[in-house]
């Protein structure tokens, strides 16, 4: 303490004996000495927490880099397995759908055979009938030649 013995003094003025006073100062000055920042402990904290912030800092920075690019390989490979999901449903769509054509080509065919069949059917009957019908109409115009003779 610089002003030591200016203290003392003001000590022994308030009333203390001078070895009072010079035992106070020196509990002071050890205090103060042990306990008390000086402005070059200051200056020196101060730039030992500005180096502790600017490592922080740079990690912080290098941990924030190594996230981006894991992020950006995680978007990557989100996107190629959404890619290749949706080329999969594409392919089972194509794949179903060509099913769903050949089914009704199928089922068309099916029916228009069947058409077809009744269309003869209907033909033939048609044909039978035609017979049945002449042969009705023969039978018929003979009868009426007979009962014209009869009558």
């Amino acid at each position: 303490m610089v002003n030591a013995m200016r203290y003392t003094v003001y000590l022994e003025e308030s009333g203390f004996s001078k070895d009072q006073a010079t035992t106070m100062i020196k509990v002071l000055s050890e205090v103060m000495l042990n306990n008390f920042s000086t402005k070059q402990d200051i200056k020196i904290s101060e730039l030992s927490l500005s180096s502790d912030i600017s490592s922080s800092i740079t990690a912080l920075k290098e941990e924030l880099s190594v996230f981006r690019s894991i992020t950006k390989e995680e978007f990557i490979n989100v996107r190629s397995e959404m890619k290749e999901e949706f080329a999969n449903v594409r392919s089972e769509m194509k794949e179903e759908f060509a099913n769903v054509r050949s089914e009704m080509k199928e089922e068309f065919t099916r029916v228009d055979t069947e058409l077809q069949t009744i269309k003869h059917d209907i033909k033939a009957l048609e044909n039978r009938m035609t017979i049945k019908l002449s042969g009705i109409m023969i039978g018929a115009i003979a009868l009426t030649q007979v009962l014209s003779k009869i009558i």
